[in-house]
């Protein structure tokens, strides 16, 4: 794991103690279906780094590196690491941990991240640390008893005034203990619109399948597949009963607290719905910073291309940061788009060699995005100092 300077210096960075820690992996792929050796001819363990596995993407044809990302909750960076691709990003946590003990004083942290590094293993590791944590719990994986407990009406409770109408429309919530944690249950009135939305359309597109064909061969029982029934002989059809049991998690979310007891459910579900801060600060390095395409094949090289990606990165976050504190705030694609605009064109004059610099128009923003770090822009044309000359006849300037 990456992270930069000691603790002092870190917490001081990032505007003070770190209490919560946001932890995701995403994947990046290449466009060859090239992976490393594990090995090379004679045995010898190689640096294995671009591997085929699970894409995020959806190409899971070409070879790929799994990165993980720690931020904390106002988006800034903490640390990164990169895995081979074929790595699953629950067994990266522990790796993360490890490092992330000689840095920061991860008692007092509490880690929060989604459903993928649910396991037991990670779970187990977490609580023998006496670290607190807050997950995204698979209900439908739960125990028999849990999962009825979730589907009870005993213990919901609304987020607004008991019994209102406004109460019904935000939704509600429950707390069921199990094993020394707590699961917390929402329901949203809006999720179960979508999920039911989404459900009609699938059974929509299975339908007009059905009309081409009941072939068994021609179906599969993944997916939105699960709700037709595949009898022994006889034609492929549309299973009701499955239907209805699907349509009971409408609107259904849930997840695992250990530790934190201090934090009352809404403050932990407050806490946990701040993973979009993550899922943002992917889309910068993979839209506005463009981390991908990786034109680099050796892990050497890779590495050095995530680390640059990285820095700049780690630079965008802070700027972004202190301009929200100077009331500017600006996304990561805006400060790019005012610093790109920013433009000094060289004229040369035709009868002697003398240069002239004259800048772009700065706008407001760009002179915000200046003043934040220190810097100002002259609109006024200045004469270039002579340089050397080049073989080719340029000037330098």
């Amino acid at each position: 794991m990456t992270y930069t300077k000691n603790v002092g210096s870190q917490e001081k960075l990032l505007g003070g103690p770190v209490t919560v820690l946001f932890y995701d992996c995403t994947t990046l792929a290449f466009d060859t279906e090239r992976e490393d050796p594990a090995e090379d001819a004679d045995g010898v363990e190689q640096d294995h780094l671009l591997a085929k596995g699970f894409s995020k993407d959806g190409k899971h044809h070409r070879a790929q590196v799994m990165l993980a990302l720690i931020v904390t909750s106002d988006g800034l960076p903490v640390g990164y690491e990169l895995f081979p691709g074929n790595t699953w990003e629950g067994h990266t946590l522990e790796a993360a941990l490890k490092a992330l003990e000689g840095r920061f004083d991860v008692a007092r942290v509490t880690f929060v991240a989604d459903a993928a590094m649910l396991s037991k293993d990670n779970q187990q590791m977490l609580q023998n640390k006496g670290l607190p944590y807050i997950l995204g719990y698979r209900m439908k994986s739960a125990p028999a008893a849990v999962k009825a407990n979730i589907l009870s009406p005993e213990g919901r409770q609304p987020w607004a005034g008991h019994g209102s109408e406004e109460a019904t429309e935000k939704g509600w919530y429950k707390v069921i203990d199990q094993e020394g944690a707590r699961v917390i249950v929402t329901w949203s009135p809006t999720r179960a619109r979508n999920d039911a939305h989404k459900r009609d359309k699938a059974i929509e597109k299975l339908h007009k399948k059905l009309k081409r064909s009941r072939k068994p061969g021609s179906f599969s029982s993944r997916g939105y597949g699960r709700f037709l029934a595949f009898p022994d002989s006889g034609d492929v059809t549309l299973d009701d009963a499955k239907i209805k049991a699907a349509a009971q998690w409408d609107g259904l979310h849930a997840i695992v607290v250990h530790g934190a007891d201090e934090l009352e459910a809404q403050d932990v579900i407050a806490r946990y719905h701040q993973l979009w801060e993550i899922e943002a600060c992917f889309r910068t390095n993979k839209h506005d910073l463009k981390i991908r395409p990786i034109y680099h094949w050796s892990p050497r090289r890779v590495r050095a291309h995530i680390a640059i990606c990285y820095m700049a990165f780690c630079c965008l976050q802070h700027l972004r940061k202190h301009l929200d504190l100077l009331g500017h705030p600006m996304s990561p694609a805006r400060i790019r788009n005012e610093l790109n605009a920013l433009q000094l064109s060289i004229l040369r004059h035709k009868g002697t060699p003398d240069r002239y610099g004259m800048p772009s128009h700065a706008t407001v923003d760009a002179r915000r995005i200046l003043t934040c770090v220190g810097l100002t822009w002259n609109e006024a044309p200045f004469k270039i100092p002579p340089g050397r000359t080049r073989k080719t006849g340029q000037t330098k300037a």
